[in-house]
């Protein structure tokens, strides 16, 4: 102090920036030989900021506030279970390499997170396919696109985890997807997707079990139209009336002869 005034100083500590909180708590402390501390008599939260402000004060004037953020943080804590995202449950996919994307976890210690993508040919999750881990986290969502292999037909399962280098967070609910890139039958009856299965759709040129479906199903040939066998010339009345007419002339001849 110029004036070689003593100086009180006032501490102030709160959860919020703004000093409004129900957490916040004030002090006065007188100044020491060389340095002044202050030891605030609370319950510490854990994974909580704090925000911290002091200014001296001699009597008659205050100095300016100080301010000091700090986050406490007692031990280390596992980050939540990320969030499957896309794609959606029993969507079937055209692409044999699929990109995977999950909602980021949550840490409560604020560490980068990185993430684990497993994927599955089985509902157990006991045969593996893929499994990429060290995924690193990207603003709000995250993703993986499979490149280790290519998918065959059928359904698959996957969930992520996070990490946060000292800790995993527990499994994300499975996803499932249904890859069909060739567009031919899966191999299971009860997936009405398949389309060597009995839609129960009359209409349905595809359906096997449709009377109405010529043999070897409907074709579109890759144009996205369905096309039905034409009659050969022989199948048409036309071509057979020709047919009898010629047969009775020739008849005649040999009688005639």
């Amino acid at each position: 102090d110029p004036e070689g005034n003593e100086l009180i100083y006032r501490f102030q500590l709160d959860t919020s920036v703004n000093f409004d909180s129900n957490d916040f708590i004030e002090e006065e402390i007188g100044s020491g030989n060389r340095e002044t501390t202050w030891s605030p008599e609370i319950e510490w939260e854990d994974n909580t900021t704090y925000f911290a402000r002091v200014q001296a004060f001699d009597g008659s004037i205050a100095s300016p506030f100080v301010a000091v953020e700090f986050f406490l943080n007692f031990e280390n804590d596992p980050p939540t279970p990320p969030t499957l995202r896309s794609p959606v449950n029993n969507t079937l996919i055209s692409s044999r390499q699929p990109t995977l994307t999950l909602v980021n976890a949550q840490d409560p210690d604020g560490d980068e997170l990185q993430y684990t993508f497993e994927i599955f040919a089985d509902s157990n999750l006991e045969i593996p396919i893929d499994r990429r881990g060290g995924v690193d986290q990207t603003p709000e969502t995250t993703q993986y696109r499979i490149t280790s292999t290519q998918l065959v037909d059928g359904t698959y399962y996957w969930r992520a985890t996070a990490n946060d280098g000292n800790a995993e967070s527990a499994p994300s609910e499975v996803g499932v997807f249904i890859v069909r890139a060739s567009g031919g039958s899966t191999g299971d009856p009860n997936d009405p997707n398949d389309p060597n299965n009995n839609t129960g759709d009359p209409n349905d040129p595809n359906d096997p079990d449709n009377p109405n479906t010529p043999p070897g199903g409907a074709s579109d040939d890759g144009c996205g139209c369905v096309q039905t066998p034409t009659k050969t010339p022989l199948q048409h009345p036309a071509a057979l009336l020709a047919l009898a007419l010629i047969g009775l002339i020739v008849v005649r001849r040999r009688q005639d002869r």
